[in-house]
């Protein structure tokens, strides 16, 4: 059976609009640094990507079709090796630091919107079928 869904209200770009403009007005500075992290990652990737294909042609195939030794092309090996894992630690711990930093936004995010919900709903009167309940009807309810 597959799981059911809330049923559409047909305002959910505005919802969503909404939530993302109070998370830019209270979480403006730590929103901009997740963008340059993930920004960074995403290239650190990238870029370590294209390094494998010049290693085929710069390091193997010049030992496999030219005869070359190792020793002659172990130095280019061991410059391209050490930029690939350069690229990819500085991918790693953006990727780290982004998870963290939006970790504790999303912490601060929801505890701020619990607090505006339940400071709303505590102005709000007590209604029981349709009708205004008074504060002493309500505690001889058990």
């Amino acid at each position: 059976m597959p799981p059911s869904r809330m049923p559409r209200t047909g305002n959910e770009g505005k919802i969503i609009k909404r939530l993302l403009s109070d998370l830019w007005k209270g979480y403006k500075k730590e929103l901009i640094f997740v963008s340059l992290c993930l920004l960074l990652t995403a290239l650190s990737k990238t870029v370590g990507s294209l390094f494998t294909p010049r290693i085929i042609n710069d390091v193997i195939t010049p030992v496999i079709k030219e005869g070359k030794t190792f020793a002659d092309v172990s130095t280019l090996l061991l410059q391209l090796i050490l930029t690939m894992a350069a690229l990819y630690v500085v991918g790693i711990l953006g990727s780290f630091i982004y998870t963290r930093i939006m970790a504790g936004v999303t912490q601060k995010f929801l505890n701020d919107m619990r607090e505006r919900t339940f400071a709303h709903m505590e102005k709000l009167p007590i209604y029981l079928l349709g009708q205004p309940v008074l504060r002493k009807e309500t505690e001889n309810i058990t």
